[in-house]
């Protein structure tokens, strides 16, 4: 079954070459016939049925043909001058074709998605890696960019909010453990799952448990919150935080009258704010403290998930326990 291209959505702007980019100069199709020649590849490569025999030994076929012919030599610039240099053809053309490669047998068309092949670059620890670049996982992160585009986001920005993120982990479970068919076809569902699941167990406070807490986990307002329940993770959550909740709780109150949490931004882990909740005598709980990174007051939706939150302790009395 032939595989369905994924192609930009219309009014979307092509990635443009910027001044000062490596290679921001290459408007034509000469620099990919020069790095051939210089790699032993004879004759006239200006022929187009010369260049087409040329890529073709490389796995060039008539799909990385036509991406070439429309976008030329530019193509090559988000790839940086750490592979595409005057002064080593055989990295260059290793890059440019491992680029052209990867866009053909994906099935992109239309547009060169540009930004998408720079987090791409970034998320690949050497030219090995990108050439062995998982042609699924990157069709499953257009995929994600085009839907994106489709409801509004520019494409810029839902590279570096969607895919940035997540991509570099990503690329190191895949390679190192490859998903079965049935995940492959959840596309960047899979991806945002798997990198969930991962990034809340990196970040959940480790070490023994000092004191009681209401719950392991939980979520609220599209948040999660992370019970700090042991004083290396009040440290810890000071240091990331830049605050001195360490200082300012009282070890003794805490899953008692006391309890502290983390919030944070679900898929990625990122720390949002620390959040205390205290008993007041007529034994309910009121929001004590909530700060972002250095003492900043915390987003709007920070807070009304907060308040959400310790609505939900007093509905439910929790007074502690896991």
């Amino acid at each position: 079954m032939a595989t369905e291209a994924i192609t930009r959505p219309h009014g979307v702007r092509s990635h443009a070459v910027h001044a000062g980019e490596p290679c921001s100069a290459l408007a034509g199709h000469s620099w990919l016939p020069y790095w051939l020649s210089a790699c032993g590849h004879g004759g006239d490569l200006s022929s187009p049925r010369a260049l087409k025999l040329a890529l073709k030994e490389h796995g060039i076929h008539a799909q990385g043909l036509r991406i070439y012919g429309t976008d030329g030599d530019r193509l090559f610039a988000v790839l940086g001058s750490k592979w595409i240099r005057r002064d080593n053809p055989e990295t260059s053309l290793r890059a440019a074709v491992g680029l052209l490669r990867l866009l053909q047998d994906a099935h992109v068309e239309g547009e060169f998605p540009g930004e998408l092949v720079r987090v791409v670059v970034g998320a690949s620890r050497s030219l090995q890696q990108f050439e062995a670049f998982p042609v699924a996982l990157f069709r499953a992160a257009w995929r994600e960019v085009a839907d994106a585009a489709e409801q509004g986001k520019t494409v810029e920005a839902a590279v570096a909010e969607r895919i940035a993120p997540l991509l570099p982990f990503v690329l190191k479970e895949w390679l190192h453990e490859p998903p079965d068919h049935n995940q492959v076809k959840q596309g960047w569902a899979w991806v945002r799952k798997r990198f969930g699941t991962q990034a809340l167990a990196r970040a959940e406070p480790s070490g023994r448990r000092e004191w009681n807490t209401p719950f392991t986990r939980a979520r609220f307002g599209g948040l999660d919150f992370l019970p700090l329940f042991n004083a290396a993770a009040l440290e810890q959550e000071g240091e990331q935080m830049d605050h001195c909740i360490a200082d300012y709780v009282n070890p003794r109150a805490m899953g008692g009258s006391f309890h502290a949490f983390s919030v944070r931004q679900p898929g990625t882990g990122l720390r949002l704010a620390t959040m205390t909740l205290a008993r007041n005598e007529a034994g309910s709980w009121v929001l004590d403290g909530l700060a972002g990174k250095c003492n900043d007051e915390p987003s709007e939706a920070v807070t009304m998930a907060a308040e959400a939150f310790t609505v939900w302790m007093n509905r439910n009395k929790r007074a502690g326990g896991s």
